[in-house]
């Protein structure tokens, strides 16, 4: 992923959700009443954005980033939603503790 754009990371997936497993994005133009729609077909969070960042060309994935990938479709009526963090690269110790304990986090939390 390294210098890879999120936008970049949007069509792809965009691409293998709709083409290969005929799903729909379900965050692609969502909008609660009031607000606007959602514009992309996944949610990416790079470091210290908590959730449902929005794909940019230019938001550059770069060595050490911590970058979070959402992703909901809708297939024959059902919701399906995954999240999971990846370290771009080669990051710092501090960064690779964070990923690990809030990875065991969560399977303490599943427990």
């Amino acid at each position: 992923m390294l210098g890879v754009s999120t936008g970049e990371l949007d069509r792809l997936c965009h691409d293998y959700m709709v083409n290969v497993q005929q799903t729909i994005p379900a965050p692609l133009n969502y909008a609660p009443s009031g607000y606007s729609p959602y514009p992309k077909s996944i949610c990416t969070s790079i470091n210290d954005v908590i959730c449902h960042g929005i794909p940019d060309e230019q938001k550059i994935l770069k060595n050490g980033d911590i970058v979070n990938l959402d992703i909901t479709v809708i297939k024959d009526g059902f919701f399906g939603d995954t999240s999971r963090m990846f370290i771009v690269g080669e990051g710092s110790i501090m960064a690779r503790r964070l990923c690990q304990i809030t990875y065991e986090s969560m399977w303490q939390g599943i427990k």
